[in-house]
């Protein structure tokens, strides 16, 4: 699960949510992601890469050709 930002690539980090808890599920983290370019909501966008960078759940993936 693959998305675009500002010219970088990134990736949800399948092996850091393990879905065993509400909203913990890989596939809603990245839902959530998505759903934040489709209404244009840059500043929270922003906030979930840098956080699930520095805390986990999303890498950024580099070499992508």
């Amino acid at each position: 699960m693959k998305f675009n930002f500002k010219g970088k690539t990134y990736q949800i980090d399948e092996s850091y949510w393990t879905g065993d808890m509400l909203n913990t599920s890989p596939e809603f983290q990245y839902e959530q992601l998505i759903y934040c370019i489709q209404i244009q909501d840059w500043t929270t966008l922003e906030n979930r890469i840098t956080n699930m960078l520095k805390w986990g759940g999303l890498l950024e993936v580099t070499n992508e050709k």
